[in-house]
Order: structure tokens, then C-alpha cells, then sequence
């Protein structure tokens, strides 16, 4: 069920095929319930085994990833139901900056978006990963 509840999503920048994103069951005892403003963090193991551009991304040489990565979440999976807030079910996601409340659970929430920061202070940026090869 935590496979389907929330997937990882990978984008070759070229020629490479696609790796495939395997979910790391955590060590605890399902089922696992999350108190309101708690969170979980799942982690993905990916193999990589071929890189699209073989130079490293710096600050002045930009543009070298290999990768993009897009998570999300299916709220369905825990009950058949909508999410009734999907806004924030994708990841990388932006907002307007400083942030955005969100109405759930109780609209105390300060959404400042999902991804890599961007430079405004908000996340949103693509979650990239570049290969090199030495």
C-alpha cells in the first residue's frame, strides 16, 4: 500500500534509459498513523548505470544533470477517496512567495512549496541529479 500511496517519478535527460526507483520499507510496524502537522519520510533506492552528460554541474558550468525527479502522492490509496486538497500532492511544486496556507488539517500550515529552493526563499526548483564520470 505505501508503494502505491507515494511514487517517484524519474526523467532521463537524454539517451540513458530511465533507472528503476525501488521504495525502501521502513523498519517499523505497519500500519503507521501520522498525527496531524507530523511527517514520514520515505526513501527510494536507485541504481544509476549511465550517465547522459559526462561533466560535473558547477556554479559556472551549469546545465550537466542527468536526471529529474518528480514525487507524488496518491491519497486514494488510504481510502478511496479524493484528496481533497491535491494541490500539494506533486513534488516539485511552487507557490507564491513567502508561502501559501494551507487549509489542512486546521489552516495553520505555511506551504512554502516542494523541491529544490529557489531564490525568493519558496521551494520549487527541479530535483536534479547529475551523474559524473570520472
Amino acid at each position: 500500500m505505501l508503494g502505491e500511496l507515494v511514487t517517484l517519478g524519474i526523467e532521463s535527460l537524454g539517451t540513458c534509459p530511465v533507472p528503476v526507483s525501488v521504495l525502501r520499507l521502513p523498519q517499523m510496524d505497519f500500519p503507521i498513523t501520522l498525527k496531524p502537522k507530523k511527517t514520514f519520510t520515505v526513501i527510494f533506492d536507485v541504481t544509476f548505470s549511465c550517465a547522459n552528460d559526462p561533466a560535473m554541474t558547477t556554479a559556472k558550468n551549469l546545465g550537466h544533470s542527468d536526471y529529474r525527479f518528480i514525487a507524488s502522492v496518491n491519497h486514494a490509496t488510504l481510502d478511496g477517496e479524493p484528496d481533497s486538497d491535491p494541490s500539494d500532492d506533486v513534488c516539485p511544486r511552487s507557490v507564491s512567495p513567502p508561502f501559501v496556507t494551507d487549509p489542512n488539517p486546521d489552516g495553520t500550515i505555511e506551504d512554502k512549496g516542494c523541491g529544490q529552493k529557489k531564490p525568493d526563499g519558496t521551494y520549487g526548483a527541479e530535483i536534479l541529479t547529475d551523474i559524473v564520470v570520472n
